[in-house]
């Protein structure tokens, strides 16, 4: 179910609004899941700019908020997705994927530990 290309709604710890959440890597024996949020594009790290129509639920052009990168625990997604805390949504192309992973090779802001987790894309 939670692989790299998955995708939920959650609000982002600092606003009530839902956010887009991307699986970007599933880490630690398949027990993590290394995710990104989509956030609106004004002043911040343009190492990944989406424009509306990448993903279904992207109106406008955004970008992939890599210094907010997360590494939750998948059982507690699935539990979050099952009591209605977030919501799942379509996926990702491999294509959007491969764009969103080097971004993330590119990105100041995207955690150096965690680079360790991303695969490698040609």
């Amino acid at each position: 179910m939670i692989t790299p290309g998955f995708t939920f709604l959650s609000p982002t710890p600092e606003y009530n609004t839902k956010h887009l959440f991307i699986v970007i890597s599933i880490i630690d024996d398949n027990t993590k899941a290394l995710c990104v949020n989509v956030t609106t594009k004004k002043d911040r790290d343009m190492s990944c700019i989406l424009k509306a129509g990448d993903h279904e639920y992207l109106k406008h052009d955004s970008v992939v908020n890599y210094g907010d990168a997360i590494i939750p625990e998948i059982d507690k997604l699935i539990e979050a997705i099952n009591k209605g805390l977030i919501e799942p949504n379509k996926p990702i192309d491999d294509n959007l994927l491969k764009r969103i992973l080097k971004g993330a090779v590119n990105s100041n802001a995207f955690p150096q530990g965690y680079l360790k987790y991303l695969p490698k894309v040609s």
